[in-house]
This record gives C-alpha cells, sequence and structure tokens, in this order.
C-alpha cells in the first residue's frame, strides 16, 4: 500500500504507470507453488481493484510464453517482425498481467510485442547452466564430505569431552574419599593411641590374663568353646535359645559335626541364631532428633556446607524454598553427606524467603541460588528453577527432608537399568521412623493413597522396586529430556499439590513408566512447608487440584480400582499381569549352588515374560544380598516373624489374585502341598530338582549303606504324594521323567531346562595355551559332590598329576574338613566359597573343569554352567545325564584310568580345547535359551 501511495505521490498528473506482476491463480495456486523471493502476488481482479484505488484509468495485459517458429533472412536489417496469433487459442489469462495505469486518457491503440532471443545465445546458457550445475554438485559433495569430517571430529570431541568430565569427576570423588580415608585414619590413629594407653592400665592386664585362662580352658575352634557360646546365649537370651532346641537340631548336630567338622556346624548355629533372632528384634525404625532443626539467631551459627562442583552433573537437584532455612540448611547437611560419588549439582529456587535464605551462601558454597523476582509459589518456583537444571535427570527435593544412607545411587541406577523408566521416587519416612509411602494409588473415584501411611517401612511388602500410580513430590526423579518435552508440572495445579500426581499420568501417557525406588529412603517432615490443615493457606488447593486432576485424567481414572478394593494389585498398578508366587526353602543364593541358580534364571524368566512375581523363602529370613537383588528385580519377597507364622494366612487372603504356585523341593513342599490342594483353587507347579529317592538307591547301590535304600523308599512316597497333588511337576532331565512314568504313567510331569540364560558369552578366551589347571565345582552340602572329590583325588588324580604337574583347584561352598585338608597337596588349591567375579576368573584360567560325580539324579547344573562359559569339561555318565546331546560337548569318562587319560591328553591338545569352547556356545543357545524354555512350559502358565 505505502509502495502505491508513493507511486501516486511522484507521478505528474497526465504520467502513466506500467506495472507487471504474477498472476497467483496460474503462477502459484494451480502447481501449488511458492517463490520465497515474490512480496506480493496478485489475483486479476485484486490487480485491478489495487490500481483503480488510485487510478481512475487502468488496462490490463497478458503476458505469455510460447515456443515460436521464425522466418527471416539474414540480409534484411530490420528488426520487427510479423505475427499472428489464432484470438479463440488466447481466451485464457496469461501467467503474468501488466497495467497501464494513469489519471489521464490512456491511447487507444493496443499494444501487443514478440521479443525474441538468438539461439546460440540461448544454447550457451544452458551450457553454461549445465556447467554450473556440475561444479555445484561438486562443491556440494566437497561440502558434504567436509560435513562428515567435521561431524565426525565434532563427535570425538564430545566423546573426548565427556571423557575428560567423567575422568574429573572420577578425580574429584578420589579426592573426596581421600579427605575420607585421611579422617578415618587420624580416627584410627587416635584409637589406637587410646588402646595402647589402655594395654598399659592395670584393668587391661587383668583382662588380658582372664582372656588367656579362657582361650586355654575353651580353646578356639573346640567343643567346649561352641558350648560355651550356646550357654552364653542360653543366659542372654533363654527363650529365644529354648525355641530354637528341637529334636531335628540335635539330630543335625551330629550329622554335620561328622561331616562339616566343629567349624561348619558353627556357621550354621550362627546363621539358625540369626534368623531367630531377627524374628523376634523389633521394628527397625528411623528416629529423627526435630529438636536439633531450630531456627539459630544469626547465619553464622550454621554449620558451613562445601559442596563440589561438577562442569557436567548426572544429576540437578532442586529444592524450591520459601523461608524454613534451618530445615533447607539441614537438608543440604544430608545430601552432602549421603551422596556417595554420584557427580550431582544444587538448584535452590528461593521464591522470595525473608529469613536467613536470602543469606546462603554466606554458610553453603557450590551451589546455584536462583532467587525469584516475585513470589511464584511451589509449583511455578519448580518449573523455573528447572530451567537452570544441566544434569541428564532432575530430581526434585523438599527443603524439609533429611536424605538417608545412599539414597541418591539407587535411583539413577534404575534409570539406566531401564530406559522406560521416565520417573522414579524414593521411600519416604516421618522423622518418628513410620511410613509416609511406598508409592501412591490413585482410586476410580479419584481420591488417592499414600501406601502403606505409618507401617513399619521395614516390611518387605513396602521394600521392592514396582510400578505405581505416581510418587509424592517430595522425592522424585525424571529424565531432564522428558521434563522438557512435557513442559514441566502443569500450570493448572498452580500453586500446589496433584501436580506430582498429573506428572506421573503425563509420563505414562508419553510410554514412560512410573517405578517407585525403595532403596533411595528420605525423611520427610510433612507439614512444614505447607502445614496440614487443609482448609487454610497453601493447603486448601489439595482439594481443588484433586478434583481438577480427576477431570483431566477422566478417560483414565475411569479405568482404575475401586476404592480400597484389590489393594494387592493396585499397589503395583497390576491391571492384566498373571501373578506367580515361588515358594523354596530360602532366597536363593544364587552364587552358591546350583539349585538357587537355577530358582534364580527361572524368576528373571518370569519377571521378562510379563509375570507378577511373589517369592517365599520357608525360613522366612532376609538373607542379603540377595533379598535386595530380588527386591531391585522387581519380586517381592515375604520375610519376617509375621510371615513365619501366618503364611498360609497370606496366601488363602490373596489367593483371588495370585494364579500360580511353584513350588520347590520335596522337604519344603511337603509343608504346603495339603494346605495348596485342599484350601485353595491355586494352581500349583512342583519342581523337584531331582529325584531325591533315585540319587540316594545310586548311593546306596555304589556304597550298600542300607539307611541310605530306607532313605530312598522314605522320599519315593513324598515325591510321588507331591507329583499326584499338583497339577504339573518339573524335572531337569528325561531321564527322571522316564523313571517316574515307569512308576506310574498318569503322573503329569516335564523335563525341563535346569538352567535358562538371557544373555550369552559374546568373546571366549580361546587361547588355551595362556590357561593352566582344571578346576572342580560344586557346594559340599550335596553329599555326591563331596563323594566325587574324594574318589578322584584318591583314584584319578595322581595319575594326572605325575604327567603334567599342574594346579587342581577345588571350589564350593560349606567344604568339610577332610576337603580342606586337601590344600596343598600335590599342587590341590582348596579355594572354597568363591564370588561370582572370581568363579568366572577360574573359568578362564583353567583349562578344564572335572565333574568325576558316581551318583546323584538330574541334570548338574556345574555342567551347564561350565558349558555356558566355554570350558571343555571331562564327567561321568551320570554327570553328563539328562543333558541332551551332551556326547557332542562333554568327554565322559567312568573308569578311573580312562578318566585320567582323557584330562591328560585333552589338557594337551589346545586346537581341540578351542573347538570344543566354540561349539558350547552354539550348543548353550540352542538349548539353554529363555525361548527354548518357554516353549516347553508355556502351555502351564496361561
Amino acid at each position: 500500500m505505502q509502495f502505491r501511495e508513493e507511486i501516486a505521490r511522484v507521478l505528474t498528473k497526465d504520467g502513466i504507470l506500467i506495472m507487471s506482476t504474477p498472476n497467483k491463480e496460474i503462477y502459484s495456486d494451480l502447481y501449488d507453488y511458492h517463490n520465497e523471493f515474490h512480496i506480493k502476488e496478485f489475483y486479476k481482479q485484486e490487480f485491478i481493484d489495487f490500481l483503480q484505488d488510485k487510478f481512475s484509468n487502468v488496462k490490463l495485459y497478458n503476458q505469455y510464453f510460447e515456443v515460436t517458429s521464425i522466418i527471416d533472412s539474414n540480409l534484411s536489417e530490420e528488426g520487427e517482425v510479423q505475427y499472428y496469433k489464432d484470438r479463440k487459442q488466447y481466451d485464457h489469462e496469461g501467467k503474468y498481467f501488466i497495467a497501464i495505469a494513469s489519471n489521464a486518457q490512456l491511447p487507444q491503440q493496443s499494444i501487443s510485442s514478440v521479443f525474441m532471443n538468438a539461439k546460440k545465445e540461448h544454447e550457451e546458457s544452458i551450457h553454461r547452466i549445465i556447467e554450473l550445475q556440475e561444479d555445484v554438485e561438486k562443491r556440494n559433495s566437497h561440502l558434504m564430505k567436509l560435513d562428515e569430517l567435521i561431524d565426525s571430529q565434532s563427535t570425538t570431541i564430545y566423546e573426548l569431552q565427556e571423557e575428560i568430565e567423567k575422568r574429573g569427576n572420577h578425580i574429584l570423588n578420589l579426592d573426596r574419599q581421600l579427605e575420607k580415608s585421611k579422617k578415618q585414619v587420624e580416627e584410627l590413629e587416635q584409637i589406637r593411641l587410646e588402646y595402647e594407653h589402655k594395654k598399659t592400665t592395670i584393668s587391661w592386664k587383668l583382662m588380658y590374663k582372664i582372656q588367656r585362662i579362657g582361650d586355654f580352658l575353651l580353646p578356639p575352634q573346640s567343643k567346649r568353646r561352641f558350648f560355651a557360646r550356646v550357654s552364653f546365649n542360653l543366659v542372654k537370651d533363654p527363650k529365644m535359645i529354648i525355641k530354637m532346641l528341637s529334636f531335628k537340631r540335635i539330630k543335625n548336630y551330629f550329622k554335620y559335626i561328622k561331616k562339616e567338622g566343629l567349624d561348619g556346624v558353627s556357621k550354621r548355629y550362627e546363621e539358625a541364631f540369626e534368623i531367630e533372632k531377627s524374628y523376634a528384634s523389633p521394628e527397625k525404625n528411623i528416629n529423627i532428633d526435630t529438636n536439633k532443626i531450630k531456627p539459630k539467631n544469626s547465619i553464622q551459627e550454621y554449620e558451613k556446607i562445601d559442596f563440589y562442583h561438577f562442569d557436567s552433573p548426572e544429576v540437578s537437584i532442586i529444592i524450591p524454598v520459601y523461608n524454613q532455612f534451618e530445615y533447607t540448611h539441614n537438608c543440604l547437611k544430608s545430601i552432602k553427606e549421603n551422596s556417595g560419588d554420584v557427580a550431582y549439582e544444587i538448584i535452590i529456587g528461593n521464591d522470595c524467603s525473608t529469613d536467613f535464605t536470602t543469606q546462603i551462601e554466606e554458610v553453603v558454597s557450590g551451589i546455584n541460588v536462583i532467587t525469584n523476582k516475585e513470589n511464584l509459589r511451589f509449583l511455578m518456583n519448580c518449573n523455573h528453577a528447572a530451567k537452570y537444571a544441566k544434569g541428564k535427570y532432575i530430581l526434585f527435593l523438599n527443603n524439609d527432608t533429611q536424605v538417608q544412607s545412599d539414597w541418591l545411587r539407587p535411583l539413577i541406577e534404575l534409570m539406566e537399568r531401564d530406559e522406560n523408566i521416565g520417573l522414579t521416587g524414593s521411600k519416604l519416612i516421618y522423622a518418628d521412623g513410620r511410613l509416609q509411602e511406598a508409592g501412591g494409588i490413585v482410586w476410580k473415584d479419584g481420591s488417592a493413597w499414600n501406601y502403606g501411611n505409618c507401617q513399619n517401612p521395614d516390611a518387605s511388602e513396602y521394600n521392592y522396586v514396582k510400578d505405581v500410580d505416581y510418587i509424592s513430590g517430595a522425592s522424585i526423579m525424571i529424565r531432564t529430556k522428558l521434563w522438557n518435552e512435557i513442559e514441566g508440572f502443569d500450570e493448572l495445579f498452580a500453586p500446589a499439590y496433584c501436580e506430582d500426581s498429573d506428572l506421573a499420568f503425563t509420563v505414562r501417557k508419553k510410554g514412560f513408566r512410573v517405578v517407585y525406588q525403595p532403596r533411595s529412603v528420605v525423611v520427610h517432615f510433612e507439614g512444614i512447608s505447607n502445614g496440614v490443615d487443609v482448609s487454610s493457606g497453601i493447603k486448601k488447593y489439595q482439594i481443588k487440584n484433586t478434583n481438577k486432576l480427576f477431570l483431566k485424567w477422566e478417560n483414565e481414572i475411569k479405568n482404575q480400582y475401586e476404592n480400597a478394593e484389590n489393594v494387592f494389585c493396585a499397589r503395583e498398578r497390576n491391571f492384566d499381569k498373571k501373578v506367580i508366587l515361588f515358594i523354596d526353602h530360602y532366597v536363593p543364593t544364587f552364587d552358591k549352588d546350583a539349585g538357587s541358580k537355577t530358582i534364580y534364571q527361572y524368576l528373571k524368566m518370569f519377571l521378562k515374560k510379563g509375570y507378577s512375581v511373589k517369592f517365599i523363602g520357608d525360613n522366612f529370613y532376609q538373607a542379603e544380598p540377595y533379598t535386595t537383588i530380588l527386591q531391585q528385580m522387581g519380586i517381592e519377597v515375604l520375610y519376617g516373624n509375621y510371615y513365619a507364622k501366618n503364611v498360609f494366612k497370606w496366601i488363602k487372603e490373596n489367593q483371588q489374585q495370585i494364579d500360580f504356585v511353584f513350588l520347590n523341593r520335596p522337604h519344603i513342599a511337603m509343608k504346603y502341598i495339603d494346605f495348596l490342594h485342599n484350601e485353595t483353587h491355586l494352581k500349583v507347579i512342583y519342581y523337584g530338582h531331582d529325584l531325591h529317592f533315585l540319587r540316594n538307591m545310586r548311593e546306596y547301590e555304589l556304597t550298600g549303606d542300607l539307611k541310605k535304600k530306607k532313605e530312598a523308599e522314605e522320599w519315593k512316597k513324598k515325591e510321588l504324594y507331591l507329583m499326584n497333588h499338583a497339577q504339573m511337576s518339573y524335572y531337569p532331565s528325561c531321564i527322571e521323567e522316564e523313571k517316574i512314568h515307569e512308576i506310574d504313567s498318569d503322573i503329569k510331569v516335564k523335563a525341563i531346562t535346569a538352567y535358562v540364560f538371557d544373555e550369552f558369552k559374546r568373546i571366549i578366551q580361546d587361547d588355551f595355551s595362556k590357561r593352566d589347571g582344571i578346576v572342580f565345582i560344586g557346594g559340599f552340602t550335596h553329599d555326591p559332590n563331596q563323594d566325587a572329590v574324594n574318589w578322584f583325588v584318591e583314584k584319578i588324580w595322581p595319575k594326572i598329576y605325575e604327567v603334567l604337574q599342574i594346579p587342581f583347584y577345588i571350589v564350593g561352598s560349606n567344604a568339610p574338613l577332610a576337603i580342606t585338608n586337601l590344600n596343598g597337596i600335590n599342587g590341590i588349591i582348596v579355594k572354597g566359597y568363591v564370588t561370582e567375579e572370581e568363579l568366572t576368573q577360574l573359568y578362564q584360567k583353567c583349562k578344564i573343569s572335572i565333574v568325576p560325580l558316581r551318583y546323584g539324579a538330574g541334570v548338574k547344573g556345574k555342567v551347564i554352567e561350565a558349558i555356558y562359559h566355554g570350558i571343555p569339561v571331562v564327567t561321568t555318565s551320570v554327570g553328563a545325564e539328562g543333558i541332551k546331546n551332551s556326547q557332542d560337548v562333554l568327554e565322559i569318562r567312568n573308569s578311573e584310568e580312562d578318566f585320567a587319560k582323557c584330562v591328560i591328553k585333552l589338557y594337551q591338545d589346545n586346537k581341540e580345547l578351542t573347538n570344543i569352547a566354540h561349539h558350547m556356545q552354539e550348543f548353550i543357545k540352542e538349548y539353554f535359551s529363555i525361548d527354548a524354555v518357554w516353549k516347553i512350559i508355556e502351555e502351564d502358565f496361561i
């Protein structure tokens, strides 16, 4: 418009305007084309109206583009030619409009023209265009290569920067650990000096003499000392010791004193004592002295806190604050003391505080204080402070909290373990030690529960990882990328309340999980920030926002459980998962015995297949670290005195939610089978691990011990009873399946795979020339293992050692004196119990694993494990029993002479050892994968 006005202003009264425009209808609309250099294009009438608004006379002409045929004489000097136009063919509009406009009278003659460009010039232009296009392509190709090089180098630079940052953080962590170590050294030195001083006192000298007399009268590792220990405990806690006494335990004492020696009996007594003590112990509570959290008269009275600065923190801890400085200071102190080696930053969202918060940086260094210009209130304060976060994760932490030991790393580990987890949070505990919340439940009517409120925070039902409806925002962690996508807390819930529940629903809508992490423990002084009265202050928004939450998520909330119904499933957001209850003798000590490893692997398999898994160890002992490992996998482990006394009641009360019971081992299954069969509708799967009667009968046939024959007959009755009362029975080999069907063809039994692997070895150390020694692995509470080692050492090992002079490692827990006394004889090294890591190193170190079993039943876990690790195995027919196509990967020898010759020959043939190792990897994938196992048992768990 301004352009037109300016033309009209400068044009004389009789002046003429000649103006062109693309015909928008043809130029742009027809081909859906946009020319970014065109500021304005007109339709025909729009163009006429535009000009007539300032000029009284307007004539419009069409401009066409056509292919022409020219007849001309090169001798003619005339520049004009005539042309013919068929008027009927030009009744449409041109691609461009040319207008002549004036306020004076326009000339009457028609205007028409044809402009021709020379062919040569056209061809030259085309040729030049092609050349330029080729040049552009070459340059573009070069630029692309440069871009790729830049990208590659940028990636390398970024990776190196990350590595530098990681190493920098590691150095800082080492510095912190060094400082702690120095303090510990100083403390230990002080203790040493005090100890040296005490040694010079008369009382110390007297006590030392009494101790020497005690050692003389009650020598260490003696029966007298053992019974003195029991007697001392009897005097100290007579009820517990009397409760522990039973005919069975007295019988076991004589059994194990003979089998394992006094050392083994002492260990068993200590384990039993600890279990009984755990039943009798009062509930463990966290008690915080709130009297210590009091406001001081000046900022200088507060303890100084120095935080390390990390350029690339892993976690951004955001603490929204409005006054209550004494709680903020207490919170920061707890973070400093309990956050371990995590690289984190602290962002204080100061929402116009008026107390010592304004001077916080005088006593706390290394934090980022964001002071708002106006009071934003809780929700907006969080959103604003989060804009400054640099970490991979954002953690919102109330200032009225006190974090507990190692609270932060478990939250990160959970996120790192599963990229589908978007939001996680801590177990919240009141200052008096009672539980505030173990995740939240939202009911169908929109109301909510803090699950476990005011209960014992150490109870088993509150200590396993699980999906939850929401986690209270006093301590929650979210992925920063996800937080930015969501754009923070929804301001619909400002100033506060229900924003954490809304965030959880939003995270799920984005396709992520919301998961509770019980290992992160945070004490929450609830009510300090906002009080507890819902009728006044910011707390009044709690009811209003609950209604807003219901309206916003009505479609999702209508699928929740009815209020207070089916808490069993609601507490872990289980709407469609089948629930399976495992019952075994104790929590699987998977690094100590083969049976435990089998159960551990099956537990993992059922989790991967989408089942909700519960576990009962019949001793109801919270064995660590094994219990925590299962809980972190998402398995609820029932332990403690309550469940020991009420396990049948618990099963009966929850049978409507439980779909399957997976019973293990005959001596444990016998305690439960009648109850399950008579008083519940549950489907029972019984896994025998091996046929006890077959194992005992084989031992009788080998030794002639009539006691073993009697035991075999007793086990046979029990095992057949269990199989007849279970809907399906499992054993680890087809040999056992055949034996059972020989007795009773109607029994439903399957041979299943004893071991099931979800991961496989990618690299096998196949240079056997660098390996040295042979190894036996097996727990010695299992009689066949002790017999195997004794037979091998007495009859076979001397023949091998005479030729090879190599080390022989004996590995296994609970080794009796007869085994430990072999250490140092003819290259024998008795390792006893080793960790999983040490065991893996031994598999990689040794050339051959030997399994010289003479009796037993079922598939041997130690054989499968050796195959998995790619270490060649020499075993007997008993050791190879039940393993399909075992001859393809195992060297099977039964006589002493053949066994020794095979070990000697194979040990010296590194090429053959390598071939066997590679073949083992193919074998383990074919027969011992999750898919292979699931094909066999899937139909039993539908």
